[in-house]
């Protein structure tokens, strides 16, 4: 008896997978679905392109005002600086011409003291020889007296040409002043003044003086008192005069070394802010430029 031999169970036969080809996809469809989500972003981009056009527009218009700024502070500086050159020498001048007219009342005080000192000292002789007339008469001539009136009256008309150039000058004192980085000293009004009232005094004493010598000329003994008085105090006017012409002068001189100091300095002060500024707005023009292209190039990078 055969034996059968085992059955086997056929082996499955592998399935050989299908390719299904796929249809391509349509390129209009993606451009379609993206044209939504960029629609927003464009929006923003000209807000941005907005601002930094702004931007643009700022640092040109700051460049132009460097340039502008530059050119004129260099233009400028010459014209400049040689009218304050000018301005100060007429101060220069004007301080000069006033002190030689305070010189010229000085000269005359100190001649109508020269006269008063005789006078002293002949009233001192008269005082006492008093009846004898020839002798009073040869002490106190009258050109005496007259020529003591003659330099009150001088002095008075010299002293009002210092008084004028004052007045005219004090103004622009005042206006160089308010000058930045400029102190210039000027006279003082109350000074001009005090010695105006002096020299008023001098007038009024003179005129005492004289009204005394008179009358001791004429014979009264009595009167070489008020003489002798009225001779102490137009000397000490006189001299009070000299005094507050002196300090005037002194001012004056100190007006006439700061304006000739100025003239010196200003030039070279105004050349060197001019350098400093136009390498400032140079400097700032430089960083608009780079401003200008920094924003130039954000521009283009949003297409």
């Amino acid at each position: 008896m055969t034996e059968n031999p085992p059955t086997s169970e056929p082996e499955p036969i592998a399935e050989t997978p299908m390719i299904v080809m796929e249809e391509p996809a349509q390129l209009a469809e993606p451009v379609a679905a993206a044209s939504p989500a960029t629609a927003k972003p464009a929006s923003k981009h000209i807000g941005r392109k907005i601002w930094y056009g702004f931007i643009i527009f700022l640092s040109g218009l700051v460049i132009l005002v460097c340039a502008v700024g530059a050119i004129g502070s260099l233009v400028i500086t010459k014209p400049v600086s040689d009218a304050a050159v000018a301005l100060l020498e007429v101060v220069e001048n004007g301080a000069g011409g006033m002190r030689n007219a305070a010189a010229r009342v000085d000269g005359l005080l100190g001649e109508a003291q020269q006269v008063t000192i005789g006078i002293s000292q002949s009233v001192g002789q008269v005082s006492e020889n008093i009846s004898d007339k020839g002798l009073v008469l040869t002490l106190l001539p009258e050109e005496q007296e007259q020529k003591l009136v003659s330099l009150a009256e001088q002095i008075r008309e010299t002293f009002a040409t210092v008084n004028e150039l004052v007045a005219s000058g004090l103004q622009m004192y005042r206006t160089i002043d308010r000058m930045p980085f400029i102190s210039l000293p000027g006279p003082d009004p109350e000074q001009v003044d005090s010695i105006q009232a002096t020299l008023d005094s001098v007038r009024s004493d003179v005129s005492e003086a004289r009204d005394a010598i008179e009358e001791v000329r004429s014979g009264a003994a009595d009167k070489v008192d008020r003489v002798t008085n009225a001779v102490v105090m137009l000397s000490g006017r006189l001299q009070e005069g000299r005094d507050n012409l002196a300090a005037l002068d002194s001012d004056l001189a100190a007006v006439q070394e700061k304006a000739d100091t100025l003239q010196q300095i200003i030039p070279t002060v105004l050349a060197v802010l001019a350098i400093v500024l136009t390498l400032f707005l140079i400097y700032v023009g430089y960083t608009q430029v780079e401003v200008i292209r920094l924003y130039v190039s954000k521009w283009k990078g949003l297409g």
